[in-house]
């Protein structure tokens, strides 16, 4: 992946994927990259997670290849999550790869998983039931990471269950 990455064809612009774990490309990014076959000139990777502090936001970020930086912010678990605060730490430090002025104009994106049922599963109906509700009562991610929702853009796909 991180060979593709670094061989994509790129546009003008700042892109910030979010992901589950700094370990594994998110889907959205997989699925731009496949589809589309080029990336922003600056991506970033965003993985959060919850801390054990109850307040305060921890962030650390690597390049991944050129063009290409990793941000893991860890958030206090009563900490709200802010995605461009933690962005704007990580920018503000020596060789994070990108500026906060470049994150002004970034698109985000957001992979999302729809789930639905499926006659096939080895899950009892009322399970794939049970779980397709508890999905949807997440909320959205625009909320829950207070991401400008005119520069947000959910890659959606089906998750049989």
């Amino acid at each position: 992946m991180v060979d593709r990455l670094a061989a994509a064809p790129r546009v003008p612009g700042t892109t910030v994927y979010l992901a589950r774990s700094s370990d594994t490309a998110p889907v959205a990014l997989s699925t731009i990259l496949e589809r589309y076959r080029v990336l922003s000139e600056h991506v970033i990777v965003l993985a959060m997670h919850t801390t054990t502090s109850p307040f305060g936001i921890e962030v650390e970020s690597r390049p991944l290849a050129p063009g290409v930086t990793v941000v893991d912010a860890g958030f206090g678990y009563r900490q709200r999550v802010l995605v461009v605060d933690a962005l704007t730490i990580a920018a503000s430090r020596p060789g994070s790869g990108f500026d906060a002025e470049q994150l002004e104009d970034a698109t985000y994106v957001v992979s999302s998983d729809s789930p639905v049922a499926d006659a096939d599963s080895t899950l009892p109906r009322w399970q794939q039931r049970l779980f397709i509700a508890l999905e949807r009562a997440e909320g959205s991610p625009l909320d829950l990471a207070q991401l400008p929702a005119r520069r947000t853009v959910i890659v959606g796909r089906e998750l049989r269950v």
